[in-house]
């Protein structure tokens, strides 16, 4: 314990993610900031969830940065997850002036999973210079929640979750699970999310080696207050031998989710957001599109906006092909979607049949989310194996950069295409999922709270 004491108060260090920063940081970054309450706790926000961390560094005193690399700023944050356990809000502050030093001190209470803390924000209290010499995050005592900030301990406790099991679909029954809120006062209406997996056959918790995302994701969202469905996929219970299309596949049973939650009495209409994953996330917006407005929102979790075909072609092995034989392939599968149905049936692309991908091809993900014009999220690890933060959340913001009032981003340090911080890799840096990494639970409460946002 002393060790931990030790280097708690000697060495800055990043937590895990957070809620989205709010307002105040955009003052922070106009300039130099004036720190108060609002603005240190904007800056913890940011800090924590790892955005803008280039701006916050620049904050620190010259001679700091000079012994204090800003890879060290960075990379130090991980290790404190695993000692005091996930961050869930801030609490309680108060602050106070050392005029000896010329310096003022703000502490805000840290509510943690295992170990609360205590960080000290430091910075030089003159007119004109406010850098920051020091952030410290020390073991406090284990503190009520602070109802200002969250919601209050007893409440905060009393959270669970029921699951009931229930089937979507007729044609082909899928079996899912329903899993709402213990506590749902009389009267009261929820949010409610269908969860939409990742390519391949897959079961209703999206179980990957050792983790179990979906599972996770739905339990977390239920302590919020968030109602979901999950249900094994199509192609996990049948095969593939009767799926012709993402229709098939993915998309009609996603609304058939979405249909038995606006039928629930306790589920708030307005609000019913479908979370797609990967390749769920490509489709979430026809999803939406093709649900007669059952969708109010949607959630994209590691996905990109990149066709589905092209993304295929990025990974095709062509070593067999002559260059000529490749080029036209590359052509053939780039312009897919300009043949005429009959044209791609006659084709197999991918151990598939063309239909398939051109189907697919008539449902642009980018210019749909445009035209629905929805609340929408789009989240990434900045780990994540599957997808860069090139290809994924910053290729969505570079083709939507004209559509930002109903488009929010954010990509969390350290975690990987399942939201965790399980980084195991094989021989070849692919990612094996070999720990029981649970989801990681602030990751979860941005995205929670970013549902309740979109309620009327």
């Amino acid at each position: 314990m002393k060790r931990l004491i030790s280097l708690i108060l000697t060495v800055t260090m990043l937590l895990a993610c957070m809620l989205p920063s709010v307002a105040a940081a955009k003052k922070m970054e106009a300039g130099v900031p004036v720190w108060t309450e609002e603005t240190v706790r904007a800056y913890l926000d940011d800090y924590i969830a790892g955005n803008n961390l280039s701006t916050l560094y620049g904050y620190y005193d010259l001679q700091i940065r000079r012994y204090m690399p800003q890879v060290t700023y960075e990379c130090m944050l991980t290790e404190l997850e695993w000692m005091t356990g996930a961050f869930i809000q801030q609490g309680d502050y108060f602050c106070f002036e050392e005029p000896e030093r010329n310096s003022k001190t703000h502490v805000v209470h840290l509510h943690m999973e295992k170990q609360d803390l205590e960080v000290y924000f430091t910075h030089k209290n003159y007119e004109d210079d406010w850098e920051v010499m020091g952030l410290d995050f020390i073991p406090a005592v284990k503190a009520d929640l602070n109802a200002e900030y969250g919601v209050d301990a007893e409440t905060y406790a009393a959270l669970s979750y029921v699951e009931t099991p229930v089937t979507v679909g007729n044609e082909y029954p899928l079996s899912g699970v329903l899993t709402m809120p213990a506590i749902v006062a009389q009267g009261e209406k929820i949010p409610a999310v269908v969860l939409v997996h990742d390519e391949g056959p897959m079961d209703m918790n999206a179980t990957v080696g050792a983790t179990a995302f979906f599972e996770d994701l739905a339990h977390e969202l239920a302590e919020m207050g968030i109602a979901s469905i999950r249900y094994d996929k199509r192609t996990y219970v049948y095969g593939e031998d009767d799926v012709t299309s993402a229709w098939d596949e993915v998309v009609e049973d996603a609304i058939l989710a979405g249909k038995m939650l606006a039928d629930d009495e306790r589920v708030d209409t307005d609000a019913i957001v479908v979370i797609g994953h990967g390749f769920g996330a490509l489709l979430t917006p026809r999803i939406v599109s093709q649900s007669e407005g059952i969708f109010d929102g949607m959630v994209l979790i590691g996905g990109r906006p990149v066709s589905y075909t092209n993304q295929l072609l990025e990974k095709a092995d062509l070593s067999g092909m002559t260059s000529k034989e490749a080029g036209a392939f590359r052509e053939l599968v780039i312009d897919i979607e300009e043949l005429d149905e009959n044209e791609a049936r006659s084709l197999e692309l991918f151990g598939r049949n063309g239909y398939y991908f051109w189907e697919m091809e008539q449902f642009g993900a980018i210019s749909l989310i445009q035209r629905l014009g929805l609340p929408t999220y789009i989240v990434q690890g900045q780990r994540d194996h599957h997808v860069s933060e090139e290809d994924g959340w910053r290729a969505y913001r570079e083709e939507l950069k004209n559509y930002g009032d109903f488009v929010n981003y954010n990509c969390y340090q350290g975690l990987n295409h399942m939201l965790s911080n399980d980084l195991s890799t094989d021989e070849n840096g692919m990612p094996q999922y070999a720990v029981d990494a649970e989801i990681n639970i602030p990751a979860v409460r941005d995205i929670g709270q970013w549902i309740f946002g979109i309620q009327p």
